[in-house]
This record gives C-alpha cells, structure tokens and sequence, in this order.
C-alpha cells in the first residue's frame, strides 16, 4: 500500500491524497488551493497519473478546502463514485455550484485583465454546470455503517464533529503479505476535527485503534482558549448597540458559522421567557442566499444533532428558527436593508 499526499502538505488548503493497493486506487478528499494567488497555478495542475485508475474518492466533508476539485476532475474526465454522508452530498450540492459560478466570475475579472495586457484569455478552472454534473457522483453513506467500495477495501465514516456530515474514515485495506497470505491494515483518515461542546453539532466520535493515522494538523501547536462566556459577550454587544439605536452586522461564514449564531440567538431569546426586551424584538436578518439554503439542509439533516439540539425539536422548538429571524429570498430585500 502506498500513500501519496497531494495536497494539504505544508499548507491547509487543498487536502488530496492518493491511496494504491495491489488491486485498487482511490483518493480520499479533492480540495481546492485557497490563499495566495500563485496557487491558482496549484488549482490547474494536471491529475498526476491516469484518472481512469481511479476507483472512487471518498469525502471527509463539505468544505471547499477538501471538496472543491471534485468539479475539475468531473470536467477531466472522472466519472467514478464519491462516497460522503448524505449531509455532505447535500451542501456540496449548493457549494460546489456556487464555488462553480464564482470560478466563472473571478475568470472573467482576469480575462479582462488579460485582455488589456494583451496577454490571452484562459477558461474557468470549472464552471457552474460542471460542478453540478459532478454533484451526480455522490453516493450517500450513513455514519457508523460499514460499506465496501472494492474488493480489497472496507470503510466506515465516523461523525468527526467539524461540519455537518463530517466524517472520520476509517479504512481497512487488505494485500497479500510477504507470506502470501491476506493481511488487513487499517488506515484512519481524520479529515478536520471538531471541538467539544460545538452547537448543533455532536462531538468527535472517539477511534479505537489504526495501524496508521493521517490527521489534520492546522492548530495542532497551539491550545484553544476558554470561551465559555462568549455567548454572553456577544450578547452584551447586540444589546448595548441596541440600547444606543445602532445596527449590528455579523460577518460568518455561509456553512457552519451562520447556524451556529442563529441557534446561540435562538437559545438567548429562549431565556427571557415572556419578558420583552429589545432583543426580543429586534429583527434578525440573514442576508446570503448560500447561509440560506445552507441553513435549510440543517434543517433537513436533524439525525446530525447532538442532544440538546434534538431535545429542542423534542420539545416543539425548531433550534434553528425563532421569532423576528427573516431571510432575505431577493436581491431587492438585500438591498432594502441598506436603506
């Protein structure tokens, strides 16, 4: 067995790798290269090798750093199956789309560019219509059930607690040994962890033993801080720019982030029972139509919560919904809050 990284090596963007037995290939992730923009370059860069060897690449989750090539490798020519977890399959459905469509946007700025410097006009790493081809490889998975993609390999995602639908693959692959026989080794692919104690979602999901351990490393050198107060911090701040006629805008991302916000909000709100308040009253937009359909598929993946989110539906309240919390469905309602 071999493994080769691909990406995510001495950077955090990209993640890919390269997984050959005697018998099968698969990748697991297909990332995209963020940050700088020489790694545009890295973006462009052929699939090392023949596609066609490829037997199926298996997801950790929905984040474009891990998902947002599997666009590039449909438009080279990959047709094989991507293994994920339905929550996974559903936000690469708008995700992958959207990084689609601003490929196409970001390409047409730079041929613009080109034009004027006389240099020549190059075409989108991959376009919209691409990446919802290529949403048509998923094949859905349900966490803590083992399935077997090839011959020589078994799998079983774990809930790794990051995003919804993330995942921690464990892999068995089995080879002939030196002695002729079969032998079984078992490969843990991390993908990225969560913390304990994330809203909505539950905690990583505990791994009893690998023969190999690939894991993500991006803040493995540094402890995270207590923030055990900082719903309330974010609280004392609406309501203090509240209280002097003030407007707060929260800038989060679409996937995650804007969820996380909506159910601390809707937890606050809960607090105050029948009181009135300001913060009660106060309307709550969401103004991004990604954080939007991206908060309808929380909504439709509730097997993925921890406990205390599905005790909220237990008892009649949506975690991701409360009064005064609108959503903006046009460009005109956007810009009416600009008003």
């Amino acid at each position: 067995m071999k493994i080769t990284f691909l990406g995510a090596a001495e950077t955090v963007t990209g993640s890919c790798y390269l997984v050959e037995t005697d018998r099968t290939s698969f990748l697991v992730d297909c990332g995209l290269y963020q940050g700088q923009p020489q790694e545009d370059r890295l973006d462009r860069a052929s699939f090392p090798g023949d596609l066609d060897r490829i037997d199926f690449l298996l997801l950790t989750h929905a984040h474009i750093d891990h998902s947002g090539r599997i666009p590039k490798l449909y438009k080279d020519g990959y047709r094989k199956p991507v293994y994920a977890t339905k929550a996974t399959a559903d936000l690469c459905g708008i995700m992958l789309p959207d990084s689609g469509h601003i490929q196409e946007m970001e390409q047409e700025w730079k041929n613009r560019k080109n034009s004027r410097a006389g240099r020549p006009a190059q075409e989108a790493l991959y376009t919209m219509q691409d990446a919802i081809h290529s949403c048509r490889l998923f094949q859905e998975e349900h966490y803590d059930v083992e399935f077997q993609p090839a011959p020589d390999v078994r799998v079983r995602m774990r809930d790794a607690g990051h995003i919804l639908g993330s995942a921690i693959l464990e892999i068995w692959v089995s080879e002939r040994g030196p002695s002729g026989g079969l032998e079984e080794r078992k490969i843990v692919f991390s993908g990225d962890l969560g913390n304990k104690g994330i809203p909505i979602m539950r905690d990583p999901t505990l791994i009893d033993g690998a023969d190999y351990l690939v894991i993500e490393s991006t803040y493995g050198d540094r402890l995270h801080k207590n923030n055990d107060d900082k719903v309330e911090r974010f609280v004392k701040i609406i309501n203090e720019t509240i209280a002097l006629g003030g407007n707060v805008v929260i800038p989060s991302f679409a996937v995650g982030r804007t969820q996380e916000i909506i159910y601390e909000l809707n937890r606050e709100k809960g607090k105050y029972g029948g009181q009135r308040s300001l913060f009660m009253e106060t309307p709550v937009y969401v103004d991004s139509p990604l954080a939007i359909s991206a908060t309808r598929i929380f909504r439709d993946n509730e097997d993925c919560y921890d406990e205390e989110a599905r005790q909220y539906i237990h008892n009649g309240d949506n975690p991701l919904d409360f009064p005064h919390l609108y959503f903006t469905a046009s460009a005109e309602e956007s810009k009416q809050l600009n008003t």
